[in-house]
Parts: C-alpha cells; sequence; structure tokens
C-alpha cells in the first residue's frame, strides 16, 4: 500500500487522533477496541478504510481506560473542527470502541454511529461486563457514562448485536427506544460479530455499504443468511445454543457442518477489522 498522508490532531498520554485525508464524502472517525494483551492499541479499520477511499479519524485509546480522561473533552473539540466539512460523518467502533463511539457522537459532531457490540452503560451493575472489563474500568472515577443521554444530534444510529448473548442484548435494549436507533441483529454471531461477517464473506461489503447508508435492514439480514453456513464462530454458537435448549440431534447436524469447513485466511487489509 502505497504511502498515505496523515496528520496528528491530538496526542496526550491516554488518546491520540491521526486524520488521513482522502476523496471520499463520508468521514469516519473510529475508535480502538480493548486491546487485551497488546501493549500498543492499534488503530481501529486500518488499513481497511484507506483501501476504500474513504477519509478517516482514527482514535486510539492508550490504555483501556473507556474513554474515562480528562483530554476527551479537548480532543473532541479538535476534532469536531475537521468533521463539520463534511455532511455525513460516522462514529464508528467495536464494544469499547462502540461504547467510545456512542459516547462522543455529540461532541465530535457525528451525524451518524455504526457501533458493533457496544456496551452503553459502565457504572451500573445492572447491565453486566466482562470480569476483565470491569476490572479495568475499576481503576478509574467514572466520569461520563450512559450513552443515552449523548446521542441527541445523531440521525441514526446502526447498532449490530447477537441477541442471543444475554450481555449484550441488554446493552442494545438499553437505547432502543431512541428515536435514531437501529438495530442489526445477528443471532449467533457472538460478542466478535466482525470476525463472523468476515468468515461469512460479506465483512468488507456490509461495512462500507453501512457507512455510506446503501444498505438496510433486510439486505442486511439477507446477506448474513446467505453467508453464515460459511462461518465457524456462527455454526459453533448455534450448536452451543442447541445443547441449552436440548436439541441434541440439532446440535449434532451443526456440529457435522463446523467439522467440513476448511476456514479461509481472512482477505488482506480486514484481518485487525475482523478480530476486534
Amino acid at each position: 500500500m502505497a504511502k498515505v498522508k496523515r496528520k496528528q490532531l491530538f496526542d496526550d498520554p491516554h488518546l491520540s487522533a491521526e486524520y488521513f485525508p482522502a476523496q471520499g464524502q463520508t468521514l469516519v472517525i473510529t475508535f480502538s477496541s480493548f486491546s487485551g494483551n497488546r501493549e500498543i492499541p492499534s488503530r481501529f479499520g486500518f488499513p481497511f478504510l484507506i483501501t476504500k477511499g474513504i477519509p478517516a479519524i482514527y482514535i486510539v485509546a492508550k490504555q483501556n481506560h473507556w474513554w474515562q480522561v480528562e483530554g476527551l473533552v479537548g480532543m473532541c473539540a479538535t476534532i469536531r473542527r475537521y468533521s463539520k466539512q463534511f455532511d455525513r460523518v460516522v462514529a464508528y467502533g467495536s464494544s469499547m470502541g462502540g461504547y467510545g463511539a456512542l459516547l462522543t457522537a455529540d461532541a465530535v459532531g457525528a451525524t451518524h454511529v455504526l457501533a458493533v457490540s457496544p456496551q452503553t452503560v459502565i457504572g451500573n451493575p445492572d447491565f453486566p461486563l466482562k470480569e476483565n472489563w470491569a476490572a479495568f474500568i475499576a481503576q478509574r472515577p467514572i466520569l461520563r457514562d450512559d450513552v443515552r443521554n449523548r446521542l441527541g444530534g445523531a440521525r441514526e444510529v446502526m447498532v449490530l448485536y447477537d441477541p442471543a448473548l444475554q450481555r449484550d442484548l441488554l446493552h442494545f435494549e438499553h437505547i432502543a427506544g431512541l428515536p435514531a436507533v437501529r438495530g442489526f441483529p445477528t443471532p449467533f454471531a457472538s460478542h466478535k460479530i466482525l470476525r463472523s461477517l468476515q468468515e461469512m464473506g460479506i465483512l468488507s461489503q456490509v461495512i462500507v455499504s453501512l457507512l455510506r447508508g446503501e444498505v438496510d435492514h433486510r439486505e442486511y439480514r439477507a446477506l448474513v443468511r446467505a453467508g453464515r453456513h460459511r462461518s465457524p464462530s456462527y455454526l459453533k454458537h448455534l450448536a452451543l445454543n442447541c445443547d441449552r435448549r436440548n436439541h441434541p440431534r440439532w446440535s449434532e447436524a451443526v456440529r457435522q457442518k463446523l467439522a467440513a469447513l476448511s476456514p479461509d485466511p481472512a482477505p488482506e487489509g480486514q484481518t485487525e477489522l475482523a478480530n476486534t
């Protein structure tokens, strides 16, 4: 890939934001995901968006702080000076990054949000979190929370989630009643929906279409139904669901399909996006 010009918009001990210009008319602002054991968190959706000619601002949380840092306000104000030049601005992230996209949508000037398996509140025990997430969140005071109160400016909030995963379903239901929210249920895709879409062979098509506003619920559902038999993640979680519902014959049939699959490598430029 040819070297792409970039501009550092913000950098402090906790956050960074870089702008990669392109000719596209939609600006995408991405938020990094939970970094696990990686010492340096990566830009979410990089270089995928560049290869698609989509201008993007990549926000990276240098620690797993769930955006509970003082510098967030100043960074968002800086980003907004760039985002106001575009008619369509999409805040985009997955899990912790999805929470960040929802939490700062108004502050960065987003007209749309694409959140994949997001948390929607992190300080309320009624909304479950994975144990390792909660451990990181507990290390800092919660400065801002509950994304329901921070989505007044977005015209559309698209949320991809697995309704069979109770934790993610509860977080989606917390905002489902807001007028702008549009749910894209993706049963048995697990928390890592992007990985499942990649295995189905539809990740690039789905994400670009959603970012550009070119796909609706019916088309999304049709794409998932056509490709789900190719996804080991989907088949694995479908089989587990059959076990929980005490359907051993169905479970065995699904496991036979799973055993017959030979997973293909992720297409170039999509691996990082799919694994978040």
